[in-house]
């Protein structure tokens, strides 16, 4: 089973039953919440006194910009620009914004997009 949170309460039934030979592929499912406090607990099922837990271990969501990239620009003023991303793990719209990359931080100039479906492409003109 999958366990999480401050109190260890289990949040899903990875395999209810497995043969015993000392491994697994779980895949992890893509609307679980991110969090930091996850482990896996294994079970004996004729003892359930019988119990193993692994570490702790964080599962997280994920946004990888695809385009535009460095070879896409320059752009001008009235060019329509394709805004690509792939994401995991996100089950609810996006927020996009134009930022300038400065030498120690980076700083906002507008926001593209308030909020937008979380489909991979948004074309900002």
């Amino acid at each position: 089973q999958l366990t999480g949170g401050l109190f260890s309460a289990e949040v899903e039934t990875i395999k209810q039953t497995t043969e015993d030979d000392g491994v697994f592929d779980w895949l992890v499912p893509l609307d679980l919440d991110p969090r930091d406090s996850y482990f896996v607990r294994v079970e004996s099922i004729d003892h359930e006194e019988v119990m193993g837990d692994s570490a702790p271990f964080t599962i997280r969501a994920e946004i990888r910009v695809l385009a535009p990239k460095t070879n896409d620009g320059p752009f001008f003023f009235g060019d329509e620009v394709e805004i690509s991303w792939l994401s995991q793990g996100v089950n609810d719209p996006v927020h996009i914004e134009l930022r300038e990359d400065r030498l120690l931080f980076d700083q906002f100039h507008l926001t593209v997009a308030e909020s937008t479906t979380d489909d991979g492409t948004h074309a900002w003109r």
